[in-house]
């Protein structure tokens, strides 16, 4: 694969500047990473690099909504093709601006693409550790933009914000 069609992400930032400190990342550490760096794709002319798939998902959903936002928000792509919401497939090759979906023309490629999410989807389910946790009253980038602009929250906001609420019991329906 050419630099000019390697695919990166955010991921890559991370051991791509630690090697360019030429930091020796613990055994630990290096198992949690994702990324992979790009030095090698900066400097050099060629090089080959295995294919990767890239996973994104939103993340957001309600609380213990997890399984049912699966496949809502997300993709995964390798270096021609993505899979949007487990429904679209765009040639990125053929059509980068993912204006045509493809899905029944390759259901090699979207069975390879689905069952590389679903192992990415099992893989980062026990990670959901937030999942129980209510987050902060007043969100600090509302509160800094109220501050600099003026406004205040609305009153359906005010009730989402209130301290006292809890978080639904997970057997609830």
């Amino acid at each position: 694969m050419t630099r000019a069609t390697e695919k990166s992400a955010h991921i890559d930032f991370f051991p791509t500047l630690a090697e360019l400190a030429g930091a020796s990342l613990r055994p630990e550490v290096q198992a949690q990473i994702e990324g992979r760096s790009l030095l090698a794709l900066l400097t050099a002319e060629n090089t080959s690099r295995p294919e990767r798939m890239l996973v994104t998902h939103l993340g957001r959903w309600e609380y213990n909504q997890a399984t049912a936002a699966k496949h809502r928000q997300c993709a995964i792509r390798n270096s021609r093709f993505k899979l949007v919401n487990n429904s679209e497939l765009c040639d990125l090759e053929s059509d980068p601006a993912e204006s045509r979906n493809v899905i029944e023309r390759h259901p090699d490629v979207v069975t390879i693409l689905r069952t590389a999410y679903d192992k990415w989807w099992q893989e980062i389910l026990p990670c959901l550790e937030n999942e129980t946790v209510l987050g902060p009253p007043v969100n600090s980038f509302k509160a800094a933009y109220w501050q600099q602009f003026g406004g205040e929250p609305d009153d359906a906001l005010r009730r989402r914000m209130e301290p006292s609420r809890k978080l639904p019991s997970r057997n609830a329906p």
